[in-house]
């Protein structure tokens, strides 16, 4: 049986005994034989309160698992309600066997159902749309703390008396409390009326923090302004909430998660709202003044007037910055993809031009729908990879904040700067890195980009990269990361490439950087290092050319002690190190051979 609509309910405290009310009132009930005064009654069925009218002995009490509303010999059932509350509760009353529309409130302080005392160490819980309204009807609670333990079904509010739901602070008393959703959702909020800051927070002062809320589904239409699917005005702060699916209407200071920001504090928040109003109009926040915008996003379709945005309609004096907009926008005057009209500073934010239909905006950067979808266009204006993520499959490709999927792919690794450049060693590439998510290390590749001075046999193609190294990652950090990689056989002109690998096995290149190489003309084999030395040193050679290499050590009457290269070289300069440590103290030899080179050169072990 579905819900039906709320009758304002007037609460008259006479006498408190206990943790209970002494006196109710019902009224605006459809069988309205039932309104007037309740008086608290000593019989307690199932452990609960009882409210007797003492003229009648019609009654409110508890039977097995509902609250009942029924006439004195208990025959008739008028309403029920199942909220398993410790007092009636204020909301959720449906018409029973013997009742007519519309179901009254019958409710009284509801305080004891409420787990928590509103301290920051110990917050209201809020579980159901009972509590929820309690907040709402309770202005002398609005600078607690509250934590949200259940989604919330807010559908009912459609047919409630005077406008749908009472949002928590008004122009008179503003919320000034901390209210966490815990990523729980409030589904189906409806708002009907002209008034101003309606949302389901209607005004959210200075000290205000609202986090990790999710509403879904919000119906919201003022025929005045400052109205948003969660917050109608904000001076506070706003983290990690969002408004997805439903509308929002306003004449003015229309946005999909705030009306009016002004001068709060909105990150990592989302609207998929479809927003329509007269003047300042936006997908996510309808004017922002003196505020900060920051990683958010709107996907919505808004319409207006005048100051129209994709994600706000105006930007007057505050700071929008890593945000974007994809929604369809259409309006008379001062119309734009991302911003209406600005004045202010909008930083590495973007729109799809393609689905908003606007080439122009007050503020920030079009792109094409497949550059929307393509990750180096947010990660090379610095987005966070800790704060945002891209999947196809998620959110139509665009991108979107980790908390909403904690399972989609962060933007990858945030390459800073790469360089190439020769040391005495090689080629040696250099790169940074200032976020990482994710990262399981670094392929090195290579490519030729002139002719080497190799033989035909010998040259590498200039259209084939190849892998010459890996270098581990950091796997996940918010630190700047170093790296470096000495490529010893470089010569001539050659380009590099660094190809990142998630740990998942997702990859994406880097750009490309190029430099010449020193030219290694010919043979050469070095004097060992140290010399004399005990027990270990180390011994340095170049090839010109790619070949066949062995390095051999001998002793004074030309017995091989030991072989420490055997096999294929690339060209270029190469060291290996040899141990001695089993030799006694004396003069040894070590010969380089390769092609039609010999050389031979003296080391001494002393010991």
């Amino acid at each position: 049986m579905k819900f039906l609509q709320r009758i304002t309910m007037v609460l008259f405290v006479f006498l408190l005994t206990g943790s209970a009310i002494a006196q109710i009132t019902v009224s605006g009930a459809g069988s309205s034989i039932v309104n007037g005064i309740y008086l608290l009654s000593e019989y307690t069925p199932g452990g609960k309160v009882c409210y007797t009218r003492s003229s009648d002995g019609y009654t409110i009490m508890w039977e097995t698992d509902r609250w009942i509303l029924i006439n004195g010999p208990g025959s008739i059932r008028y309403y029920y309600n199942t909220a398993n509350t410790l007092t009636p509760p204020n909301v959720g009353w449906q018409v029973g066997v013997d009742g007519t529309k519309p179901a009254p409130v019958a409710g009284g302080s509801i305080t004891s159902l409420l787990v928590g005392d509103g301290s920051s160490g110990s917050p209201y819980q809020i579980s159901s749309l009972n509590s929820l309204y309690w907040i709402a009807k309770n202005d002398t609670a609005w600078d607690n703390y509250f934590i949200q333990t259940a989604d919330i079904d807010a559908a009912e509010t459609s047919e409630w008396a005077g406008g749908g739901w009472t949002p928590i602070g008004n122009l008179t008393t503003r919320f000034s409390g901390s209210y966490d959703g815990q990523y729980f959702s409030i589904s189906g909020l409806s708002i009907d009326r002209g008034d101003y800051v309606q949302g389901l927070f209607g005004f959210a002062d200075d000290a205000a923090l609202v986090q990790n809320v999710r509403v879904v589904n919000v119906n919201i239409a003022s025929t005045l302004g400052e109205s948003g699917g969660l917050i109608g005005s904000n001076r506070g702060t706003v983290i990690n909430c969002s408004s997805t699916g439903g509308s929002v209407h306003a004449w003015y200071d229309a946005g999909g998660l705030v009306g009016l920001n002004y001068p709060g504090s909105i990150s990592n928040s989302s609207s998929s709202v479809t927003v329509s109003g007269n003047e300042d109009t936006g997908g996510l926040v309808g004017r922002t003044s003196n505020g900060s915008v920051t990683n958010c996003y709107s996907t919505g379709s808004v319409s207006g007037i005048k100051n129209v945005g994709g994600f706000a309609g105006q930007n007057n004096a505050g700071t929008i910055s890593n945000c974007y907009s994809s929604g369809a926008v259409s309006g008379t005057s001062s119309v734009g993809g991302l911003a209406g009209l600005n004045n202010s500073t909008v930083s590495n934010s973007f729109w799809d031009t393609e689905t908003s239909g606007k080439e122009t905006s007050a503020g920030g950067t079009g792109k094409t729908t497949i550059e929307m979808k393509t990750q180096s266009t947010f990660i090379d204006a610095g987005w966070e990879n800790t704060i945002w993520c891209m999947d196809a499959g998620i959110n139509s490709g665009y991108p979107f904040l980790l908390w909403e999927n904690p399972s989609g792919s962060p933007l990858p690794v945030e390459l800073t700067s790469f360089t190439a450049s020769t040391n005495g060693r090689g080629m040696e590439l250099i790169w940074k890195t200032a976020t990482e998510a994710n990262n399981y290390g670094f392929e090195i590749e290579k490519k030729a980009v002139s002719s080497w001075p190799l033989a035909n046999s010998q040259q590498l193609n200039a259209n084939d990269w190849s892998k010459i190294g890996f270098v581990e990652g950091n796997g996940t950090t918010n630190s700047p990361k170093s790296y470096n990689f000495v490529d010893v056989s470089a010569q001539g002109k050659v380009a590099y490439r660094l190809k990142q690998i998630d740990r998942d096995g997702k990859f994406t290149y880097s750009n490309q950087v190029e430099a010449m190489a020193s030219v290694i003309s010919n043979y050469a084999l070095a004097q060992n290092h140290p010399n004399p030395f005990n027990p270990s040193t180390v011994i340095s050679y170049q090839l010109p050319m790619n070949g066949y290499v062995t390095l051999k050590v001998y002793d004074m009457i030309g017995k091989e002690i030991a072989t420490l290269v055997n096999g294929m070289q690339e060209a270029g300069e190469h060291t290996t190190s040899f141990n001695a440590s089993h030799l006694p103290s004396g003069l040894y030899f070590y010969s380089l051979q390769s092609k039609n080179f010999n050389a031979t050169k003296k080391m001494l072990l002393v010991k």
